[in-house]
């Protein structure tokens, strides 16, 4: 039992939430996804997405001395952007 009236019922939400979902991914790429100097990336403690000085993208995020990825890398970030938001996931 899905908890839908209908299959329709249960279709036409997931249409909804499908167009929901690509509603943010259009939002965030009309103003969030231009790369930025490396000198301006956050330093609030929240995850980014980094190219650094040797050419790779990585996670990062400021730990309060430098910045940090998940092995401890401590890169130099010389570009950055911040991540899309995660698609909304609707219980319904």
């Amino acid at each position: 039992m899905t908890g839908f009236k209908s299959k329709k019922a249960l279709s036409d939400r997931m249409a909804d939430a499908e167009k929901e979902d690509l509603r943010q991914q259009n939002e965030w790429q009309l103003g969030m996804d231009k790369w930025q100097r490396g000198e301006t990336a956050p330093k609030d403690g929240e995850y980014f997405l980094a190219l650094t000085s040797d050419n790779f993208y990585w996670l990062v995020r400021w730990t309060g001395e430098d910045f940090d990825d998940a092995e401890n890398y401590g890169p130099e970030v010389c570009y950055w952007m911040p991540l899309p938001p995660p698609p909304e996931i609707k219980h319904g």
